[in-house]
């Protein structure tokens, strides 16, 4: 099964590494590099010598946004339960979410009952169900809980010196949400060791990255 699995794909002058999509006897890469490095939204390989399936626990699934939940660290409450399609047509959400990285998935951690829990874009996930699609791309991991939590902390926490122009980052106040969260589940000596978390033992966190 070659369909949302991480490839390793060698053609004739590259190799690719990439999400891979099977069609017509052709490979779709989704989200590849190549051995050179140089990234690619998509690559096309219709002749290729050897296909490698990539470990680590993580495929990329076709699901419906009501299949994915929140992180309970989130801390901007994407909700869809209450839209009002009149409000802000769907097809607006279409061009938000094409805007928001169709091809850089949101990330979930696999649940043996649905709804799994996201770890990143719960904005993209927002803008899809919000322009009605059935299905979006969604990259399940297999994690542990603080593994999980990890990703949250890296996916929307700046790192000390950072800017916040990454839509996906919190700012200030947002910040402070989601910390008073983690620090509820976990010790502060263990959230002290993730480097964007750091600035926020602070007293001050109103602007923790000067």
């Amino acid at each position: 099964m070659l369909d949302g699995a991480r490839l390793r794909v060698r053609a004739d002058e590259y190799t690719y590494e990439g999400w891979g999509r099977t069609r017509d006897g052709s490979l779709l890469l989704y989200d590849a590099r190549r051995g050179d490095g140089e990234r690619f939204d998509t690559v096309l390989i219709e002749e290729f010598t050897a296909v490698e399936r990539l470990g680590g626990g993580q495929t990329v699934e076709e699901l419906a946004p009501s299949e994915v939940k929140p992180s309970p660290y989130d801390a901007r409450n994407v909700d869809v339960s209450d839209v009002d399609p009149t409000t802000v047509p769907p097809e607006r959400h279409r061009q938000l979410y094409r805007h928001q990285r169709l091809l850089s998935y949101p990330i979930a951690v696999r649940s043996t009952n649905s709804p799994h829990e996201l770890v990143a874009g719960h904005r993209r996930v927002g803008a899809a169900a919000r322009a009605e699609f059935g299905d979006i791309p969604v990259r399940l991991v297999d994690v542990a809980d603080w593994t999980a939590t990890q990703m949250f902390v890296h996916e929307h926490f700046p790192y000390p010196q950072e800017s916040h122009d990454d839509p996906e980052v919190y700012g200030p106040e947002e910040m402070s949400r989601s910390f008073e969260r983690l620090r509820e589940d976990w010790s502060d000596d263990r959230l002290r060791t993730l480097l964007p978390l750091r600035p926020l033992f602070n007293e001050d966190i109103t602007d923790p990255y000067p």
